[in-house]
């Protein structure tokens, strides 16, 4: 059975799954997308989406397909996500 999760990253974690969590921003964010993205270090990457905001303050909501077996659940594909900042008693999402 096929489900989804949502899970959090700090910008560390977030830093761990670059490569996909850049190949998700593309497709949510086609217009934000540099020419050369495939040339996109990870540095550029969350300089470019983090611009607003201290990148070491983010939280990162990960939305995974996560299938479940008798035994064991495999944690899937990225499939969206949101980065968020808190402020005081609420969040603003930046992307």
């Amino acid at each position: 059975m096929t489900r989804l999760r949502v899970q959090t990253v700090d910008h560390a974690g977030a830093r761990e799954i670059f490569p996909e969590l850049s190949k998700v921003h593309a497709k949510c964010f086609p217009d934000d997308v540099p020419t050369d993205v495939e040339e996109e270090s990870a540095d550029e990457f969350f300089d470019r989406v983090t611009w607003l905001h201290e990148e070491t303050e983010a939280t990162w909501f990960l939305l995974r397909e996560v299938t479940w077996t008798s035994e064991d659940e495999e944690i899937g594909a990225l499939i969206g996500f949101a980065c968020g900042y808190k402020y005081a008693d609420s969040w603003y999402g930046a992307h």
